[in-house]
């Protein structure tokens, strides 16, 4: 087949966010005391502001997006050493001069006819705990390996959000007016207290009002979930989904765990580990026939049944070999390694999850198309995210993305190639870094030679002297491979060298 290079721009993106508010507080409602602001939000809401500089926020943040709440009642006493402010539902006296402390701030309020006293880093033990990121390991009363964070709602009667070090959001030309930013540098404090003593639907409603409304799950996400890792067959699953209803317990969805495919790893004591230095099955997209004989049939009986049902995969090693799919899918795709697993999550030379933070709204980025009808996927979408992303996470986001797609015949690649307002870069992966730059350099040698009309030579030189090579993931000692980016200026370029 003729050769083709998809051309993907993103036109804009968009977070997941809250509804909109106004992130400016009434100026009625905010005091400053020389480094430090405070802004009384509700009677019982305040948030508290200390930097350095005496530069302080006022756009929306990942949490909080509209400070613009009626002006409650508040008294304040300002004195050359001590600022006081009263509200109905407590008094908050800072001694100023200095950052926050427990010796310069303090809050006081009343819960159940008794003082309480809050300081920063005052602990709280009867908090009622907020979130946790995985649930593996749970049993029962046991947490498991991570520990829950620190919720709203406390027995204590207060809870503090700390949101010094999260992102703003700042505003640009995209449809959304907005995107996410770092803080500016300095020394700096962003509290926000809650000081509600046990009326907690008034610290939601209150926090409802500066955070925005959440969006409403489909309702089946609220009823009762079956997740356990189990060699489950599926006869197995029909029978305990009918023990289920026979004692009136209304499952809604069913988790089908990893041994729906195959599992090695679970018959072997020292399973072998794949090229990616997976379990042998720790990856897998073939039905376990010893469990699930007819899958049709399992998933039929899932649907007439209203149940919704997620299969557990691990797509990290790829289509391996010994697939039922492999040949098939090889013989559509081009790949011409055989006996070799086709990545799926890892980056390659299809472009796959590039992990580049270049690829931003308004650049251009072009990937070759290796078999007749070649589809595009996007995912993997990060706020932010730092050249090498060490640890294999950036901040990771929901969000919406509006792309422009066109296929540029007889336009031969090897590699992706990324176009900005300035640059041209060839992106490439491999184990390790000479291989990685050896894939960049050979593809960006190519193009300025067809760019500029010269030869291979001068093309090598040019690039020692002009081109620039980046790296845009190093996370090691994860199996992903190395991911640089190779750049040169486009004013050098006669003609673009793509297109």
């Amino acid at each position: 087949m003729k050769r083709a290079t998809i051309l993907f721009t993103a036109l804009w993106l968009t977070l997941g966010a809250a509804a909109a508010g106004n992130p400016k507080a009434d100026p009625r409602a905010v005091v400053e005391a020389g480094n430090a602001r405070f802004t009384v939000l509700t009677p019982q809401l305040i948030r508290m502001e200390w930097s350095e500089d005496g530069r302080f926020e006022d756009r929306a943040t990942l949490t909080f997006v509209n400070r613009e709440t009626p002006v409650p009642d508040f008294k304040v006493r300002d004195t050359k050493s001590r600022l006081t402010i009263t509200t109905p539902a407590l008094t908050l006296t800072y001694t100023k001069g200095g950052k926050f402390s427990d010796k310069n701030l303090k809050a006081v309020f009343r819960l159940n006819g008794r003082e309480v006293v809050w300081t920063p880093g005052t602990e709280d033990p009867q908090n009622l705990m907020g979130t946790t990121r995985t649930l593996d390991g749970c049993d029962g009363k046991k947490l498991g390996r991570e520990p829950m964070e620190q919720g709203l709602l406390s027995r204590a009667g207060w809870s503090v959000v700390d949101d010094s070090g999260r992102h703003v959001l700042t505003p640009d030309g995209s449809a959304w007016k907005e995107w996410v930013e770092a803080r500016p540098a300095g020394d700096r404090q962003d509290l926000y207290l809650f000081a509600y003593g046990h009326d907690y639907k008034q610290a939601l409603a209150d926090f409802q009002l500066v955070a925005g409304r959440a969006p409403l799950p489909p309702k089946y996400t609220f009823g009762y979930w079956w997740s356990r890792y189990w060699q489950y067959s599926d006869n197995e699953f029909v029978d305990l989904v009918q023990k289920l209803k026979s004692v009136d317990i209304p499952i809604d969805v069913l988790i089908v765990d990893m041994d729906w495919h195959e599992t090695w790893g679970l018959r072997k004591k020292n399973p072998a580990k794949d090229e990616y230095g997976q379990r042998i099955g720790w990856t897998g997209y073939t039905w376990q026939k010893e469990l699930f004989p007819s899958p049709a049939n399992f998933l039929r009986w899932t649907e007439n049944e209203q149940l919704k049902v997620a299969l557990n995969l691990h797509p990290a090693s790829g289509i391996q070999p010994y697939e039922d799919v492999y040949d098939a899918f090889t013989r559509e795709y081009g790949w011409t390694e055989k006996g070799k697993s086709v990545p799926c999550g890892y980056p390659g030379s299809h472009g796959g999850n590039l992990d580049c933070k270049l690829m931003v709204k308004g650049n251009t980025a072009y990937f070759p198309v290796r078999v007749e009808g070649g589809l595009v996927q996007m995912g993997d979408m990060h706020a932010v995210m730092g050249d090498s992303e060490l640890c294999g996470t950036g901040l990771e986001i929901n969000g919406t993305v509006i792309a422009r797609v066109s296929v540029i015949k007889n336009c031969p690649l090897e590699w992706p190639v990324l176009e900005t307002a300035d640059t041209w870069y060839t992106m490439a992966s491999a184990a390790g870094y000479e291989e990685a730059l050896r894939h960049a350099s050979v593809q960006m040698q190519g193009l300025v030679a067809a760019a500029t009309g010269w030869d291979a030579t001068d093309a090598y030189l040019y690039m020692s002297l002009r081109g620039d090579l980046e790296i845009c993931q190093a996370c090691k000692p994860c199996e992903v491979d190395l991911i640089v980016r190779l750049g040169v200026p486009k004013a050098d370029m006669k003609r673009p060298l793509v297109g």
